[in-house]
């Protein structure tokens, strides 16, 4: 899981707002220990981007489609960003070795 707190609450699948996923489900997707998982839903249903039920024993959880809305600008800067430092890298990494 990237980074484990903030860049990994914004892996959650479900962004618009259509899948419902068990909180299980979505710490084997992200592939991290499911209370570190559940403390991040939690924070994300305090905040009011998602929106968590109780189904039996488990809890169910999707995205707030009305409150992920405004955060789309913030979530894209954020790729933008991470993909043109990878690009930086790449490139700095690629002209070493042909000075090398």
């Amino acid at each position: 899981m990237a980074g484990r707190a903030g860049p990994g609450r914004l892996r959650i699948p479900g962004p618009d707002g259509g899948r419902v996923l068990a909180a299980g489900d979505i710490a084997a997707w992200l592939d991290g220990p499911g209370s570190a998982i559940g403390q991040h839903l939690t924070v994300l249903r305090k905040c009011g981007l998602v929106i968590g039920s109780r189904e039996g024993v488990s809890r169910k959880y999707r995205a707030d489609k009305v409150a992920l809305g405004p955060l789309r600008a913030v979530v894209e800067d954020h790729w933008r960003s991470s993909l043109n430092r990878m690009k930086d890298l790449a490139e700095a990494e690629q002209q070493e070795r042909d000075h090398s």
